[in-house]
């Protein structure tokens, strides 16, 4: 798919698009899960990623910022911190941080270690962070508890998203959607992904 869009032709060579015609500079975010043997799969997902790589085609830290690439790697669940931050001159995949551990009032002491130089998105479970909108709506306290994480996390030039979010009944989910957005979150995450592409966005504010 990136060779298709990134042809070379007579009147030129293409190198940095992306996969989505509608938006070429838009990164491709690809989530890796780290499970068993977290620190042999993390050599191996370096190795796979070669052809990427070599081609420049990975978002990347190059010892003193960010260039963005055609397809961003995150590495979640059990990614090794450490194998992640061990090239300080050169890294292209990056952590899924804690998102539970940032905060605008009072960040936890282990989040300063996670920065848009080693880290992409701030996740977390949304139910274990803020709990449950029992009789169908958060309280006031529930709502400024998300939206002190969120703007932390952002502080920290991290992209942020709850994961774990009800899916059912339409109704609650749709206000949970709805409550997200307007807390700031960068990233809904939508199992119907027919229902959450017809919702109208750019009214949700």
């Amino acid at each position: 798919m990136l060779e298709d869009q990134n042809p070379k032709t007579e009147f030129g060579e293409a190198s940095r698009n992306g996969v989505f015609d509608v938006d070429a500079e838009q990164s491709l975010t690809l989530l890796v899960d780290f499970k068993l043997d977290p620190h042999g799969t993390f050599d191996e997902v370096e190795r796979q990623l070669e052809p990427l790589r070599q081609r420049g085609w990975l978002t990347h830290f190059n010892g003193s910022d960010v260039i963005r690439g055609p397809v961003t790697v995150v590495g979640t669940g059990r990614t090794p911190f450490e194998k992640v931050i061990a090239n300080e001159t050169y890294r292209d995949i990056f952590m899924d941080a804690p998102l539970n551990l940032f905060s605008a009032k009072t960040p936890h002491p282990e989040s300063k270690k996670y920065n848009y130089t080693n880290s992409y998105y701030a996740s977390g479970d949304l139910y274990d962070a803020v709990g449950f909108p029992w009789l169908g709506r958060y309280t006031d306290a529930q709502i400024e508890k998300m939206r002190d994480h969120i703007e932390g996390a952002q502080q920290a030039g991290l992209v942020t998203r709850y994961w774990n979010t009800p899916g059912w009944p339409v109704g609650l989910r749709n206000y949970v959607w709805t409550t997200l957005v307007k807390a700031g979150a960068d990233i809904v995450n939508a199992d119907d992904i027919k229902a959450v592409s017809k919702e109208p966005w750019g009214t949700w504010g």
